[in-house]
């Protein structure tokens, strides 16, 4: 009986170390949008076909005093999801860039954010975006993505 209870015991001390081995050997699990902000989590190119999921985050602060940050650089033709979180929650916003060919315009309703996919053009240079509250009740911001 006493042989049975130890060989249980070895057997579950095994299985442990075995477990630990294999967990260690995994990779460690990264935050959404990889390890830094606008970080894809995928290893290959980012195409048209990429899941959402897989493309790096970048989070601006909308608020009366401006975008924080007030500007951001991408690559050219990189693929990101951007996001704007508004401090301003009794009104309604419209978020959009000044290029037109972007193709990036949005509107909130009252206390919501905003967040899109959005490919960098191939062009490198510096586009405006900007933010007007619905209600009117402050100057629309301005903002600048950097294309490299």
């Amino acid at each position: 009986m006493k042989s049975k209870k130890l060989f249980i015991i070895l057997g579950i001390i095994v299985i442990g170390i075995v477990f630990s081995i294999i967990l260690s050997s995994l990779p460690p699990i990264t935050p959404e949008g990889g390890p830094e902000a606008g970080t894809p989590k995928s290893e290959g190119p980012i195409t048209e076909e990429t899941p959402l999921s897989e493309l790096g985050i970048i989070e601006i602060t909308a608020s009366k005093d401006g975008f924080s940050p007030s500007s951001f650089k991408i690559k050219a033709r990189e693929r990101i999801i951007l996001k704007i979180n508004y401090t301003e929650k009794e009104t309604g916003h419209t978020f959009y860039f000044k290029d037109p060919e972007l193709g990036i315009k949005g509107k909130t309703a009252v206390g919501e954010d905003i967040g899109f996919p959005l490919t960098a053009p191939a062009a490198a240079g510096e586009y405006e975006f900007y933010d007007e509250v619905v209600d009117g009740s402050r100057e629309k911001i301005i903002g600048k993505m950097i294309v490299e």
